[in-house]
């Protein structure tokens, strides 16, 4: 890793954005970090759980409930690329219209697929969210986007995810706990509050050191041109974290005798921990902890006993994990043996 992004900022400006993405990639301390997060989850499996147990779990499994779950997780990674399709799409549209062209190049589901699921497949493996940084890489690589712009529509796409998850949340706090709901709704309004002052103060000068201009006016040129816009990718994001919700709550259902509320929790939990800067390699040890975190308070506040929770979290992960890399993997393989018939049959 090192090695490649040392020849690939030999040949850019010293104070490019490019350069500064690459150097933060390969910051050895960040993976170090990952890797110490990795390892102790490995101790802690390994003095904690019987990894006979952790693979039993699998046994019970009905495989109906198992392909059901794995059809709405990948049903999760479709309404995800359609939400960055409307994303790139908004952006041309606007560009489109700012420079008084007639033509409008809309970008294919098909290529917004591929860049989705490879984009999902770094988020999953690499640590500290260094896998954010793919998404600008891929949008410079396959559009010409500006990394001001590739940024920029992360942070639209991040911010609908947080606020969907933080509703979610304080929902499912109330339905759980209905005496706590003006709390529950203080708590939600303080939040989305807090979102807008960390993306007001340390998103203003994260984005002032990496690309050296100002968040809000570049945050401008990628926002959504229309009302319509900014519902649709509320309500794609809906459809995307809902139906990944949806698989999980099926999969742990699945594995364990446990409540509607319980799985559904930990669920949440375990991926409001995707959202957080502090990240292990491929995610170990934070999903777990958030998960069994969750899912503990949970079962006290419900009374519901829970048993193995941890092995429980762990074969959640690996489910993910499969289920993305394959998914990735697949469709890449796909577009590109679809390219080269294209190629052939234009040559021909």
């Amino acid at each position: 890793m090192s090695m490649l992004t040392d020849t690939m900022t030999e040949t850019l400006p010293s104070s490019s954005p490019e350069q500064n993405f690459l150097q933060h990639l390969s910051n050895p301390w960040l993976w170090l970090l990952g890797g110490v997060m990795l390892m102790i989850l490995v101790m802690v499996l390994e003095f904690k759980e019987d990894w006979y147990t952790i693979i039993t779990q699998w046994q019970g499994v009905n495989i109906k409930a198992l392909l059901c779950a794995v059809l709405l997780f990948q049903l999760s990674h479709f309404f995800r690329a359609r939400r960055l399709q409307s994303c790139l799409n908004n952006f041309f549209i606007k560009k489109s219209q700012a420079d008084n062209l007639l033509e409008r190049a809309l970008v294919p589901y098909s290529q917004t697929l591929c860049i989705s699921l490879q984009h999902q497949l770094a988020n999953n493996l690499l640590p500290m969210r260094l896998g954010e940084l793919v998404l600008p890489v891929l949008f410079k690589h396959q559009f010409g986007l500006r990394w001001r712009d590739g940024i920029s529509s992360l942070l639209w796409l991040r911010f609908n995810d947080i606020f969907f998850m933080t509703l979610l949340g304080g929902g499912l706090l109330v339905l759980m706990l209905p005496s706590l709901f003006l709390v529950t709704v203080i708590a939600v309004l303080l939040a989305c509050f807090g979102i807008l002052i960390i993306a007001r103060v340390f998103l203003s000068k994260l984005w002032c050191y990496l690309l050296g201009t100002s968040l809000l006016s570049i945050f401008m040129t990628t926002s959504p041109r229309s009302i319509t816009v900014a519902l649709g990718w509320l309500l794609l994001t809906s459809l995307a974290w809902m139906t990944k919700l949806a698989a999980l709550c099926v999969l742990i259902l699945s594995l364990e005798s446990v409540g509607l509320e319980l799985a559904l929790s930990a669920a949440l939990g375990a991926e409001f921990s995707g959202i957080l800067p502090i990240h292990g390699v491929g995610g170990a040890g934070t999903f777990e902890t958030f998960f069994v975190g969750v899912a503990a308070l949970t079962s006290a506040f419900l009374a519901e006993p829970a048993t193995d929770l941890l092995a429980l979290a762990l074969n959640a992960h690996i489910f993910i994990l499969v289920n993305t890399v394959f998914a990735a993997f697949f469709c890449t393989l796909c577009l590109s043996i679809f390219s080269k018939i294209n190629k052939v049959k234009t040559v021909s």
